[in-house]
């Protein structure tokens, strides 16, 4: 039920080849593993079978830090049949650029019921994106969030205090610009379900 190619050099045909055989699988971690050297044609081509291939099977767990995506990448995800299935996501570090239009991909989720866990770590996203992520309705549902390495100030800790998130577990904001005046924030905050705050290097 798990395949995982993480830090593999793997050309995408191959993941989408083997993942199109394995009809019952639940867990795709493709994470670093996209092959350097490989064309940016060659990575979207991959990318949309590998949403096609997903699409019909019974995946609900994507790994996918590392990869060349754009904000293109990230609106192509969030519209596909995939995205309406997946429980967890990672689309942390990504190899491109992600502006607004990624962001409000994102922030649009079709799947505010099913998405338990979003990681977007280290994508460069700032305080406006990091907000929009967090104030977006749709991922309502979200156990886990890990915004780490996007630069975040105080201003998204007292932006968070404004709009609770009642299922929120663990909530990872680890390498960013945040002083001891977020700690305060985030106590005010309305999360009565969050038992892991991550703060470390801040």
């Amino acid at each position: 039920e798990e395949f995982h190619v993480r830090g593999a050099l793997t050309g995408f045909a191959d993941v989408t080849a083997a993942l199109a055989c394995l009809h019952s699988l639940k867990l795709l971690d493709l994470s670093q593993s996209a092959a350097f050297g490989m064309t940016v044609a060659a990575v979207r081509t991959g990318w949309e079978q590998l949403l096609q291939a997903g699409a019909a099977g019974g995946l609900t767990a994507l790994g996918a830090a590392g990869l060349p995506l754009d904000s293109t990448a990230w609106r192509e995800l969030a519209a596909s049949a995939l995205a309406s299935r997946l429980r967890v996501l990672d689309l942390s570090a990504p190899r491109a650029r992600v502006d607004s239009v990624g962001v409000a991909a994102l922030a649009a989720w079709p799947a505010g019921d099913q998405l338990a866990e979003l990681r977007v770590a280290d994508a460069v996203l700032g305080d406006a994106g990091a907000l929009a992520v967090w104030n977006a309705d749709a991922l309502g549902s979200l156990r886990v969030l890990a915004l780490g390495g996007n630069g975040l100030t105080d201003a998204f800790a007292e932006n968070v205090s404004a709009k609770g998130r009642d299922r929120l577990v663990e909530l990872d904001l680890r390498n960013n610009g945040l002083t001891d005046r977020s700690v305060d924030y985030f106590v005010a905050a309305d999360l009565p379900a969050l038992r892991r705050l991550h703060l470390d290097d801040n």
